[in-house]
């Protein structure tokens, strides 16, 4: 299992993609989108992948 520190630092990785896909023009993020993408991601980092 990943410890808290490799899971901050995987997530904050990852952030320009969140930003990519969930950024409105305006730069306010979704709340659906960001709960979709912690829906397809969080398992990925929680096994260190």
């Amino acid at each position: 299992m990943i410890n808290d520190d490799d899971f901050q630092t995987n997530l904050l990785r990852r952030i320009n993609d969140f930003r990519s896909i969930l950024e409105t023009s305006e730069g306010d993020w979704t709340v659906k989108g960001f709960i979709d993408i912690a829906k397809i991601y969080i398992p990925f980092l929680s096994r260190g992948i």
